[in-house]
């Protein structure tokens, strides 16, 4: 396997993405994503890997992550190949984590199953877990609206707006209520500060849209 040093991710850094996409194959969404957590910005190439940044992103499991990190060389049907996925991440537990993005019924296909069951034998005696993540897979609930919704308030927020929102909720009754109660107290905290707090403290953001009725509460 060809690899750019994954040997420092053990210091958090992490490797150059191994392919530069230019443009994109008939029908793909090229997309360009920043990261807060990596502190890069990151070259997609279809709209189910931009749902799955946003996961990575959010996920307080993974540490950090990179797309088209590798090339593995594979043997299939008797022919050598290669083959680049399209994620890598360091977890929390330090488990690294290959991860290939697909649309659901993939494993219709038998040299799909084939390509990645050789791939999954080869990463895994190479010290790496391997997963087929499918749009189904990410798309099954309303994790990914609220993540594409409440990530651009929060990569931008400061730690002053923040508190505007701690501030606001230790004032209401039992320390929650709505956006819209929190948007009319005297000093109000701004909708992008309450969305901010939501990405990673709303308790509904797998379950409903996120919205001025959402109910945000106090950590703890």
């Amino acid at each position: 396997m060809k690899e750019r040093s994954l040997e420092v991710w053990g210091e958090f850094k992490l490797p150059e993405p191994v392919r530069a996409l230019k443009r994109t194959r008939l029908g793909m969404q090229r997309s360009s994503f920043p990261s807060a957590k990596c502190k890069r910005v990151w070259n997609l190439e279809s709209s189910i890997e931009l749902d799955y940044a946003h996961f990575l992103e959010w996920s307080s499991d993974v540490l950090q992550y990179v797309p088209q990190p590798m090339v593995v060389d594979i043997l299939q049907a008797g022919r050598r190949r290669t083959y680049v996925p399209d994620f890598l991440h360091l977890a929390k537990d330090q488990r690294r984590v290959v991860t290939e993005i697909k649309p659901s019924g993939w494993d219709e296909s038998p040299q799909l199953l084939d390509k990645y069951r050789v791939c999954h034998s080869e990463l895994q005696r190479l010290g790496y877990d391997f997963q087929v993540v499918t749009d189904t897979d990410i798309r099954g609930d309303e994790l990914h609206r609220n993540l594409r919704h409440l990530y651009p308030c929060f990569k931008g927020i400061t730690g002053g707006e923040i508190l505007s929102v701690i501030t606001g909720l230790s004032m209401l009754n039992y320390g929650r209520g709505s956006v819209r109660q929190l948007m009319g107290l005297a000093e109000a905290p701004s909708y992008k500060a309450c969305a901010a707090y939501a990405y990673q403290n709303w308790s509904d953001i797998f379950s409903t849209p996120f919205t001025t009725n959402s109910v945000l509460e106090l950590e703890g």
